[in-house]
């Protein structure tokens, strides 16, 4: 009976911290939860699938950044990417970037792999966040050669 009561607590404490440890990572990046801002729209389809080109170079490697002066720990499926990025799909290729403002001038661009694939929706997982005030920057994209 002891160990059953042992095992129950021990249950209920680890149920206990892990739905906190969640809610405070979904709290903490609320960018995701609407689409992202994207200021050239018309230059490429935001709800294709791209492949990203030349993954290794521009993935940071970082599980936490900084923004607003508090330190958040980036959940797995989030990535910091080092821009500008260079999307493909077809025979065309787009390089997207953080559109700097008067405001901030220190986005960072961020990519949640949604569904496991390792290739980017961009409407879906990718978004520019202001690593000063914490605010979605928009992100600009332009057609370029394939090399």
């Amino acid at each position: 009976m002891k160990t059953l009561k042992i095992f129950f607590f021990a249950a209920i404490f680890s149920f206990i911290f892990s739905s906190n440890a969640q809610a405070q990572i979904i709290d903490s990046l609320p960018w995701f939860k609407a689409p992202g801002n994207f200021l050239t729209p018309k230059i490429l389809d935001l709800k294709a699938v791209y492949t990203l080109q030349s993954p290794r170079s521009v993935i940071k490697k970082s599980t936490s950044m900084s923004i607003a002066g508090k330190k958040i720990t980036l959940p797995n499926k989030v990535k910091e990417l080092k821009g500008p990025i260079t999307l493909k799909r077809g025979g065309n290729c787009y390089e997207l970037y953080c559109a700097r403002t008067k405001s901030c001038g220190d986005c960072a661009l961020l990519w949640r792999d949604a569904n496991g694939d390792r290739k980017i929706q961009p409407r879906k997982e990718l978004r520019c966040v202001c690593k000063s005030g914490g605010d979605n920057c928009g992100i600009k994209a332009r057609k370029v050669d394939c090399q």
